[in-house]
């Protein structure tokens, strides 16, 4: 029987291909074909391999085709088949979402720099309101990403020691600009849960209060009042119960619109707010989010009187993290001064932004602009020429990953094992994740913040 099933194989296979709108038919014979199977299995021991079917009324869609040897059967091939089309989906957005988030960070490294630098207060309250716009379209941008994840039951939290003085400065940071910029007060009052800590995904966290915080800037007018609270109301050894409170004097919801507020794309219309309206995306994702972390969330509110979200959590207690001898915002030259950096970025405006960064601190820096160049760029070197290099992953000839590698491989060098930090575009824990198991030492995602970059920096260098 080989060559019958053989020709039944192929026959079939045939067959599929020539009744379904299968793009690039000639090659996917080719590439299913049992003798490339075969071939392909006598290599790896295995085989793996996508069609992509375009119907005319549903879209694309891709199916993923896998072989494996079957043990105790000569002669015999297991094939699967499984629909991969949302698989893919996903990866496209977030391919894509990368590439919007290079141009955000361009946009915003460019306005702190020219915040930084400026001298006229006019100058700098315009550069205020671009970094705080860009901010809120980086928000956007990981909000469709999120909700994508969040559909496909993707959205997993890295619970980590996250101190709650720099959860407040973050917020500080994003939201108090974004208020600033649209003479919006805004007013904190997060006494109990100062100098404590929490074991939290620190990035999901974050995004729960930036949503809710963004949105109540958002929809309050000029001259009017988002404040953020939070109470303890209950706690033992282990767990602590806090009530987030977040408050605004803005437009307010209507009874009816409170009922589906959690339901994507859901968005109150409005002509007053007709020039700021958002994606409707940022309360559905609030909402997933608070329910990961077996949380609840209320909200009350009335036309035109403003509204109040009540976020319900029950945090884990966590130890405070000593990150070190961390060296002074004021005086990061005294560190890094005279340190010499390998910065490898595909993107020159993002190259730019973070080679004057680092200049401004008095370091020495050199450039590759992929990976094989960066490799090339430190194997050519003097040993310990380098004391750090900034590592872009995702980038053309060879990513980041791959020349970490390489570089960790070579352990006849003695500086083989010296810092690597990825500055990367994705930034998810699981990014993070896949840049320490290649072997860098740490992760700084873009858009680059510059307190971020010298305390990490300082970290290393100290």
């Amino acid at each position: 029987g080989i060559e019958k099933e053989e020709s039944d194989y192929m026959d079939n296979l045939t067959k599929l291909i020539h009744n379904m709108p299968i793009k690039d038919q000639n090659t996917v014979v080719e590439r299913f074909s049992l003798d490339t199977v075969i071939e392909k299995i006598k290599e790896n021991g295995k085989y793996q391999d996508t069609m992509e079917i375009v119907y005319p009324d549903k879209g694309t869609h891709y199916l993923q085709i896998s072989y494996i040897m079957v043990e105790n059967f000569a002669n015999r091939i297991l094939m699967g088949v499984r629909d991969v089309s949302e698989n893919a989906k996903i990866d496209f957005l977030s391919r894509m979402i990368h590439d919007l988030r290079t141009p955000v960070n361009g946009i915003l490294g460019m306005a702190q720099i020219a915040l930084d630098e400026s001298n006229e207060e006019e100058i700098k309250d315009y550069q205020r309101k671009i970094i705080s716009s860009g901010q809120m379209l980086l928000s956007l941008v990981n909000d469709i990403l999120d909700i994508s994840q969040s559909e496909e039951k993707k959205l997993i939290l890295h619970p980590e020691s996250y101190a709650m003085a720099d959860f407040e400065e973050s917020l500080k940071i994003i939201i108090g600009e974004q208020c600033k910029s649209k003479g919006v007060t805004y007013d904190v009052n997060i006494k109990d849960i100062e100098g404590k800590y929490f074991e939290v995904d620190k990035l999901r966290f974050g995004q729960i209060f930036l949503n809710l915080l963004s949105n109540a800037c958002k929809y309050t007018p000029e001259g009017g009042k988002v404040s953020f609270g939070a109470k303890i109301t209950e706690a033992d050894a282990h767990y602590t119960h806090i009530t987030f409170t977040v408050k605004d004097t803005g437009i307010g919801m209507t009874e009816e619109f409170i009922e589906h507020a959690f339901d994507a794309f859901s968005q109150a219309h409005t002509s007053t707010i007709d020039t700021r309206l958002g994606s409707g995306l940022g309360l559905a994702i609030v909402k997933q989010l608070v329910d990961l972390f077996k949380g609840r969330i209320e909200i009350k509110s009335k036309k035109n009187e403003g509204t109040s979200v009540f976020v319900y959590l029950r945090l884990k207690n966590a130890e405070a993290v000593i990150k070190g001898d961390e060296v002074k915002e004021e005086k990061p030259s005294e560190v890094l001064a005279g340190k010499r950096a390998l910065v490898v970025e595909d993107q020159p405006l993002n190259a730019k932004i973070l080679i004057k960064l680092l200049k401004n601190r008095d370091m020495i820096v050199d450039f590759a602009e992929d990976g094989k160049k960066a490799v090339y760029t430190y194997l050519e070197s003097k040993e310990g020429t380098y004391d750090v290099i900034l590592m872009d992953v995702r980038m053309p000839v060879m990513d980041g990953i791959a020349a970490t590698r390489v570089i960790r491989s070579h352990k006849e060098r003695a500086d083989y094992n010296l810092p690597i930090i990825a500055t990367t575009a994705n930034a998810y824990i699981e990014d993070k994740e896949n840049c320490i198991n290649a072997g860098m030492n740490n992760h700084i995602a873009k858009p680059i913040n510059s307190k971020e970059l010298y305390r990490v920096l300082s970290e290393y260098l100290h």
